[in-house]
């Protein structure tokens, strides 16, 4: 089974849209997490793995540097396909926490939920960590009287036995990101008779 290496840990929106787009392909991929967009281009442009899957851009907060610049300066990798992926932010927490002091994510769910944080907590403290799955963990360990809360996906929740204080938070409900499956240029077939340039 060839490899497609995802951002982790599990829970997170790219292993989301990793997961349903392994549904939708007629050859399944073994998900291979890894801890960040870097170690996952490198990894496929070494060989590795056989396929990365990688954001690109968000519709709210813009370009994705690191894929592009690795994608702009690399001969060895190729686009394979395209995701459009919406985007569900969820605010959750330990069973028990009555007060939201601070509340952590990845600095992009931060800004897209921007509106609902001012209104709803105004007082509390944004700290911005590696991934959404990642804050879900550090919600699931934080003492319940230091107030932590984490925005995420709702599988990132569950999986740290979170519950939810409030759903669908993003201040955009058209929120999505693109995301983009890349192999080595030497490995890549052609999937179709229909070319896209970026």
């Amino acid at each position: 089974m060839k490899r497609l290496g995802i951002l982790g840990p599990r829970g997170t929106h790219s292993e989301a849209a990793a997961s349903w787009l392994n549904e939708n392909i007629s050859e399944r991929r073994e998900l291979v997490i890894c801890s960040d967009i870097f170690e996952i281009l490198r990894a496929v442009e070494d060989g590795d793995l056989d396929y990365g899957f990688v954001p690109v851009e968000n519709s709210l907060v813009g370009s994705i540097n690191i894929t592009l610049d690795t994608l702009a300066r690399s001969e060895r990798l190729t686009v394979t396909r395209e995701v459009i992926w919406r985007v569900h932010n969820q605010l959750m927490a330990r069973a028990g926490v009555s007060e939201i002091k601070r509340i952590l994510s990845h600095a992009q769910p931060l800004s897209q939920c921007r509106h609902y944080l001012q209104t709803h907590y105004p007082t509390a403290e944004f700290a911005a960590v590696q991934s959404t799955a990642r804050a879900a963990e550090l919600a699931s360990e934080a003492a319940i009287d230091d107030g932590v809360a984490a925005i995420c996906s709702r599988r990132a929740g569950e999986l740290n036995h979170l519950i939810t204080v409030a759903s669908e938070i993003q201040d955009n409900n058209f929120n999505s990101t693109r995301f983009f499956e890349i192999s080595r240029a030497d490995n890549s077939l052609n999937q179709s008779s229909s070319f896209k340039a970026s």
